[in-house]
């Protein structure tokens, strides 16, 4: 089973951007993410798992090191950010930039500064400019 019910905490975690330590989360959320092999799963906050349109559902990607990745577009994370500050009556921390680790999965090296992108790339940025 690849679909886990979350505290709100976690759940928070989760809407960070870039790879996030699998250590920053609560025990309980380490011992369901740890033995996950790579590839995506599912997390729902805690009391919302069945209710979809409530939206509080993301896919996240476990990485090969002992990181997790958020799959989901930043507006979509606003909406939810803006959910739970109703839902908790909080303010939640601001996103800050990320300068981690990359979340490596696909056999592949980081890209470096200077390296060439394919030709799928290129085309799409001139089309974009």
């Amino acid at each position: 089973n690849r679909k886990f019910a979350i505290s709100t905490t976690d759940f928070i975690k989760c809407l960070k951007a870039g790879a996030i330590p699998v250590s920053a989360f609560s025990e309980e959320f380490i011992e369901m993410a740890r033995p996950l092999t790579v590839g995506s799963f599912v997390v729902a906050l805690k009391g919302y798992e069945n209710d979809t349109a409530k939206k509080l559902i993301m896919v996240m990607w476990k990485c090969r090191g002992d990181n997790v990745n958020c799959l989901v577009a930043k507006i979509e994370k606003d909406g939810m950010k803006s959910k739970l500050r109703a839902i908790t009556g909080e303010e939640l921390p601001e996103e800050e930039e990320v300068e981690g680790p990359v979340c490596m999965t696909l056999g592949g090296k980081a890209p470096k500064e200077g390296d060439v992108a394919k030709k799928e790339d290129a085309a799409v940025a001139k089309v974009e400019d």
